[in-house]
């Protein structure tokens, strides 16, 4: 049998994060705004599905500065309601995200500073429709993060018609080796899998094993 091999599988892709002041805070207080992340087009990271001939209908901005990372997931497209079963990763709706804080390219084992989370637009909390963030131990890992904690994060979501947007912030604190200033190279991957629009990757799709080996991960450079 041979199996289908993604034109992305030979290319290795490094994107830019731009640095954002008072990224999830005011200059007194790291706290969640209400407005969220407010990230423009400038924040915007480029999609490879079209090297595969599909369209990507998805928008995935991000930003960073010393007090962590910032992700937003606007997904669009959608025919029916969300279907999410936090914190299960095996049916739904759901975003799987991989971050390596060292961006460790020639590994093939993930170690403490590659993290593993499982987002989903809504879901949790007690009346189930709150979003949430779940951390997740890569598959294989040879060591795992030092905060497996979903306390640390936040995490905020609106529902429309046709989809969600989803945002989340990483404090420094729940990055095993974040260093902007040591490591401005983090590795990168995603998987937003939905009922409607099936599976989306950064990555070049399964087969290849980019769910838990970093060497297939891109590489997220962080600009000034």
């Amino acid at each position: 049998m041979r199996l289908p091999i993604s034109p992305r599988l030979p290319f290795k892709f490094a994107l830019q994060c731009h640095r954002k002041a008072n990224l999830w805070s005011s200059e007194k207080e790291l706290a969640w705004s209400k407005k969220g992340l407010e990230l423009d087009e400038s924040y915007a990271l480029p999609q490879f599905n079209a090297l595969d001939g599909k369209a990507s209908p998805v928008d995935v901005r991000m930003a960073w500065d010393d007090s962590g990372l910032g992700i937003s997931f606007a997904v669009t497209g959608k025919k029916h309601p969300l279907d999410c079963r936090v914190p299960m990763t095996d049916a739904g709706d759901y975003i799987l995200l991989w971050l390596d804080m060292r961006d460790m390219r020639q590994v093939h084992r993930a170690g403490r500073g590659c993290h593993q989370f499982a987002l989903y637009p809504t879901g949790g909390g007690r009346k189930l429709n709150d979003p949430a963030v779940v951390p997740i131990p890569i598959h294989l890992a040879k060591e795992n993060p030092r905060n497996m904690e979903s306390s640390y994060f936040f995490v905020r979501s609106q529902i429309t018609a046709d989809g969600y947007l989803l945002e989340c912030v990483f404090p420094a604190e729940s990055l095993t080796d974040y260093r902007p200033d040591d490591y401005p190279t983090l590795g990168i991957a995603w998987k937003i899998q939905d009922k409607d629009l099936g599976e989306i990757t950064l990555t070049a799709p399964e087969p290849a094993p980019f769910s838990s080996d970093p060497s297939f991960w891109e590489t997220l450079e962080l600009v000034e």
